[in-house]
């Protein structure tokens, strides 16, 4: 297939094309607006709403090259990387919202990577590595996207934290992994949509009470509040200690260290899923590692509506 044969309104830029061949590709520009879009829609809080924005206009950029655009159409062979470009181009402003949005963004497809150093090689996968790949051209975005701001997002947040006259390191590394989530599901949503043609319906979930109900009965059944020996003891206590933190009403930051073979994945979904019903809140955020468990321990996973998984 050859570009000019799947250019659309003119403009060549893809980003998916339909596996059976019979529908119209996925134009890049109308991906980016609409993971722009979905990002947004999800981001809680107004100082995260435009980053979460300007991540899903910028996300794809790479895919804007020469060398993408072929391997999309089965005329170059191997991998090419579209996720190192945009968060290049959003570290480069300077400001630490746009480094949170690089990061992001290089780490769409693979997780969020470690930070890294100055030492580390083009070839690693840190960010800092990252930033100094060479990658393909796709310099042709500027066609159709404006060049990024500096978005004043986590600068409010650690503005807010020196007000109240301490600084929340937990905080800003939470604010930065609701940003990827943002993202993430962005991203996912619209990719599924256009590739299942819009098949895949979401709604008629479990209400919270019910979640929480099938859960607590899953820990009964299996005997987690009747242990039998002293580690299962001690498993039982991190699990009632996570349980009451979860009916406390005050809104802020929790953490819990427990060591390998504690019990702390049980213990965290049951502290969210308490801390949820107590709060009136939706469990959006829980890990992944929380969602595996569920879905394999207590039935079916709790996607939410409107989301793509839990992050």
């Amino acid at each position: 297939m050859k570009l000019q044969q799947v250019m659309v309104n003119g403009k060549p830029y893809l980003a998916h094309l339909d596996p059976a061949g019979e529908r119209p590709p996925q134009l890049l520009l109308d991906h980016l607006r609409q993971v722009a879009r979905l990002a947004e829609e999800f981001a809680p809080t107004p100082e995260m709403k435009e980053a979460a924005r300007q991540c899903g206009l910028l996300h794809d950029i790479g895919k804007y090259s020469g060398d993408f655009q072929k391997y999309l159409l089965g005329q170059k062979h191997g991998r090419v990387d579209h996720s190192t470009a945009g968060a290049q181009l959003l570290a480069k402003n300077g400001n630490l919202t746009s480094t949170m949005e690089a990061f992001c963004i290089a780490g769409h497809h693979a997780g969020l990577p470690d930070l890294g150093t100055n030492a580390d090689l083009p070839g690693e996968n840190t960010f800092a590595a990252r930033l100094k790949k060479a990658v393909p051209d796709c310099s042709s975005w500027r066609q159709e996207l404006k060049v990024p701001v500096q978005v004043q997002g986590i600068e409010q947040v650690i503005q807010d934290f020196q007000i109240q006259g301490k600084m929340d390191f937990i905080g800003c590394s939470l604010w930065l992994r609701m940003l990827y989530s943002c993202l993430v599901d962005g991203d996912f949503l619209d990719t599924e949509d256009y590739m299942q043609e819009g098949a895949v319906k979401r709604g008629g979930f479990a209400s919270l009470e019910q979640l929480h109900d099938r859960f607590f009965s899953a820990l009964q059944e299996k005997g987690f509040f009747h242990p039998q020996n002293d580690l299962n003891r001690k498993r039982c206590e991190i699990l009632q200690r996570c349980i009451q933190m979860g009916k406390n009403q005050e809104d802020r930051i929790y953490t819990l260290t427990v060591p390998t073979g504690g019990g702390k994945t049980i213990s965290a979904f049951a502290w969210a899923l308490e801390k949820a019903r107590t709060c009136g809140k939706k469990t959006h955020h829980l890990c992944d590692s929380l969602y595996f468990h569920y879905r394999t321990d207590g039935g079916h996973p709790p996607v939410l509506p409107g989301r793509g998984k839990c992050h």
